[in-house]
Parts: structure tokens; sequence; C-alpha cells
């Protein structure tokens, strides 16, 4: 079976996948999606839905 990500749907054999550990399930990202999961999640929380309820990361920049 083929991974994809799980934001945008690109494949493992077009560009490599990061797999975050959640729930001991098989969720993949690519790095263009990535920042979408740290800075936006709800953004993509149709496709993984514990997202809807996780705020975005705040920084300060020094």
């Amino acid at each position: 079976m083929e991974n994809k990500c799980l934001s945008c749907g690109v494949s493992e054999n077009i560009i490599p996948l990061i797999q975050p550990a959640f729930d001991g399930g098989q969720k993949f990202i690519c790095p263009q999606c990535l920042p979408s999961l740290i800075h936006a999640p709800r953004k993509i929380a149709d496709k993984l839905p514990v997202l809807k309820d996780v705020k975005p990361a705040t920084h300060k920049y020094e």
C-alpha cells in the first residue's frame, strides 16, 4: 500500500513523507503541508478531526 499525505494526498513515490506519532495510527504528511499542521491545524481538520480543537502555535521572536 502506498502512503499519502493526509492533507494534499501526494504519494510517498513523489516526495518523502513525515510520520507524526499520533494515536498509534499510520498518518503521514508531506513537508509542504507540515506548516499547516503546525500553524493552522484547523485547515486540515476535515482530514484529521481531532485537529478541530487544536490551537495554532504562537511564536515570540526575539
